[in-house]
């Protein structure tokens, strides 16, 4: 219910809705991933993450991501970088979670999260852990859930995944009064 409490304050609410529509879901089992210094690419660490889509890991074309940093040393270690604009390519070809092609030019932006900051993304922006250099251990853990209309079809693998209904439009309160679940 916190998630959801989060979720409904007004203007993450206004901004998720504007996208989204109002009969809105998460899911009731974000994932948690670590970053740490030194550890910097996927064969280390499993939840370092290389340029990926949110869609690799089974996100449907009309969920949006939220992630989050929970602990980290410093907020110039373990961020998020991302492509700017790389949403409107569309699926991206890959394979064993590489990217097999890729524009020769694209721009990189680096994002600065503060704890309680929260970046809200499609699901088909290409993104991935910065690199954590460091002399001592850090680590930094964030937060990562899914976010979609629970009308819209969804052909994707996390269908599978448990959802939590947090919104309902008005019309689908009259047709739950009607005797629809």
């Amino acid at each position: 219910d916190v998630f959801s409490k989060v979720l409904l304050q007004k203007k993450i609410f206004s901004f998720l809705s504007n996208q989204l529509g109002s009969d809105l879901s998460h899911h009731d089992d974000p994932s948690l991933t670590l970053n740490m210094s030194s550890k910097n690419d996927s064969e280390k660490n499993y939840h370092f993450k290389n340029w990926h889509q949110e869609l690799w890991s089974g996100a449907g074309t009309s969920t949006l991501a939220l992630w989050t940093p929970i602990i980290h040393h410093s907020s110039k270690l373990g961020q998020l970088e991302l492509i700017k604009g790389s949403h409107l390519w569309g699926h991206v070809p890959h394979r064993n979670r590489e990217l097999l092609e890729i524009p020769k030019k694209y721009n990189v932006k680096k994002i600065n999260l503060e704890f309680g900051d929260v970046l809200i993304f499609h699901s088909l922006l290409l993104h991935r852990s910065s690199r954590m250099i460091s002399n001592k251990f850090n680590a930094r853990v964030s937060l990562v859930s899914h976010i979609k209309n629970f009308k819209n079809d969804n052909l994707a693998f996390n269908i599978n995944k448990d959802w939590k209904i947090f919104s309902r439009s008005e019309l689908t309160l009259i047709e739950m009064q009607l005797g629809n679940h």
